[in-house]
């Protein structure tokens, strides 16, 4: 129940991708400030997907090596504090890997323009969405 409600009203994201780094879960309110959904980005490659935020799509390859690690990561406007851990097979290979992300606040320049007493969250992200769609698709 707590953990539902972490993930499900909170400012979390859960996420796991396979060895080739496609999106096997992923789910959390937090995808709410990237303009996503719940499971929206599963059956998608990660490295598309983040191919505008290269501090993403380098800590995904970390972990696919190995690597467990943690991390803060700017993706848009949103700062979010991020735990990468590697999955194994019962060989220790590396199958896939396992995150989760936490909304830590704004970049600086998005929290600059603000405005007074409001919050990331409670405006739906900061800056905009929009900031965020164009880092997909450049």
């Amino acid at each position: 129940m707590i953990a539902q409600t972490a993930v499900g009203r909170g400012s979390l994201v859960l996420f796991a991708v396979d060895a080739d780094g496609i999106f096997t879960f992923s789910e959390g309110a937090g995808l709410g400030l990237l303009g996503l959904g719940s499971g929206e980005l599963v059956g998608r490659s990660a490295f598309d997907v983040y191919r505008g935020a290269p501090a993403v799509t380098e800590n995904l390859r970390r972990a696919l090596s190995g690597e467990a690690f943690s991390c803060a990561v700017e993706v848009g406007d949103a700062v979010f504090d991020c735990r990468y851990e590697p999955i194994e097979d019962g060989e220790g290979a590396v199958t896939g890997a396992t995150g989760v992300a936490a909304y830590a606040g704004c970049s600086g320049e998005a929290q600059n323009t603000a405005g007074p007493g409001t919050s990331a969250l409670a405006r739906g992200g900061c800056g905009s969405a929009s900031s965020w769609r164009a880092l997909r698709t450049s």
